[in-house]
């Protein structure tokens, strides 16, 4: 039946090559036009909104090149997508110049413990080290610096101070803390703390993480308790002059 179907309309089409009434190998797909307004393309996520640009995270970190800034801000657009409570832009003051400061610009992510001087040493760590001969120790030796500083507290194991050093753009320091952050992400710790300190995708969920769910400053940030924020961030105000600089700046562009 299907046959003689064929042959009536080649007979009555004779000017078709024969390729046009041959069975398709490859089923017809429903196309779907490109052009019209507010086409998204079938399998794909909706348009991340736009929290920040490039040329306003600039602003805010000048070391930063033009290329960086816009890769680094479309980056953070995308995990700022999972966290709605932080796009709102009075938060974003606070939680991107607290970033700022720790991740110095967002050119690192991870805690350097590298020194090449003991003067250097004794005024970075006072509380540690105390003498010359005791700073000579440490002078270009990470591993042993960061288990002096960090370890057998806040959870460290005596030899995990290093290993749980600063790490993603907010410093995230100390064993528990990196686990709660790796489950969070469905991670194990040994797979976070290589992410959190080499991809940049994972270094802002760190600081986002970190603001939003782990210390819970959210609400400090609406009521523009900056100073309060420095204290739950860092211990204490070290480093508020800075801090204080990106804050402003990041008030300039983001309104």
């Amino acid at each position: 039946m299907e046959g003689q179907k064929i042959n009536l309309l080649k007979s009555s089409m004779p000017f078709l090559p024969d390729k046009y009434f041959s069975r398709r190998e490859t089923p017809l797909v429903k196309t779907i036009y490109p052009f019209v307004p507010g086409y998204v393309p079938p399998d794909k996520p909706d348009p991340v909104k736009k929290i920040i640009t490039g040329q306003q995270l600039k602003y805010i970190c000048p070391r930063l090149d033009n290329k960086r800034a816009n890769h680094l801000a479309d980056t953070f657009n995308i995990v700022l997508d999972k966290y709605p409570e932080l796009q709102d832009v009075g938060v974003l003051h606070e939680m991107i110049a607290q970033a700022a400061k720790e991740s110095a610009e967002f050119t690192t992510k991870s805690e350097g413990m590298v020194y090449s001087t003991t003067a250097r040493l004794l005024a970075v760590f006072p509380s540690y080290i105390k003498t010359q001969a005791q700073a000579e120790r440490y002078l270009r030796n990470p591993e042993a610096l960061g288990d002096l500083v960090y370890g057998n507290r806040n959870g460290n194991g005596v030899n995990d101070g290093y290993k749980f050093r600063g790490g993603t753009f907010m410093m995230l320091t100390f064993r528990p803390t990196w686990e709660a952050w790796a489950k969070w992400n469905g991670l194990d710790v040994e797979k976070a703390l290589e992410l959190g300190r080499t991809d940049d995708l994972y270094a802002f969920d760190g600081v986002c993480w970190y603001f939003s769910v782990h210390r819970s400053l959210v609400g400090h940030a609406q009521r523009d308790e900056f100073e309060t924020i420095t204290r739950k961030v860092a211990g204490s105000l070290i480093g508020q002059s800075e801090r204080l600089v990106y804050y402003k700046r990041a008030k300039d562009v983001l309104t």
